[in-house]
């Protein structure tokens, strides 16, 4: 698993200014990094196997960054 794609999703999450889906944040990364989105979803697997993030689910399954590292718009 690629260490700069992880960083990237981590980057992207970070940045939102909401919860994001994890075919969302697999879609924009593919197209703007030109790689593939199953790529992109094995590195958000990877992350969170990694406790760098978690899966939460509000009607629909979402990614976010665990705890305190959440920005307060996401709470």
């Amino acid at each position: 698993m690629s260490e700069e794609l992880k960083q990237k999703v981590l980057e992207f999450i970070s940045a939102a200014r909401k919860r994001q889906k994890p075919g969302e944040i697999a879609s924009k990364l593919s197209e703007e990094l030109g790689v593939e989105r199953s790529a992109v979803k094995d590195a958000i697997k990877e992350l969170a196997k990694e406790d760098k993030l978690v899966f939460t689910y509000y009607g629909s399954s979402f990614v976010e960054l665990p705890g305190s590292e959440r920005p307060k718009e996401m709470e």
